[in-house]
C-alpha cells in the first residue's frame, strides 16, 4: 500500500495540467470566434 501512497503523492503532476485547461478553452474559443467570422463573411459575400 506505500507504492499507492507514493502515487498519491505525485499530485504536483496535476498542477501541472491545470493551466493547460485554460489555454485549450481559449484555443477553443478562438476557433468558434474564427468560425463566427468567417460564418459572418460568407453571409456578407
Amino acid at each position: 500500500m506505500s507504492a499507492e501512497a507514493a502515487d498519491d503523492a505525485v499530485d504536483p503532476v496535476d498542477p501541472v495540467d491545470e493551466p493547460v485547461d485554460p489555454v485549450r478553452l481559449e484555443l477553443t474559443r478562438l476557433r468558434d470566434s474564427i468560425d463566427n467570422l468567417d460564418a459572418a463573411l460568407v453571409h456578407v459575400l
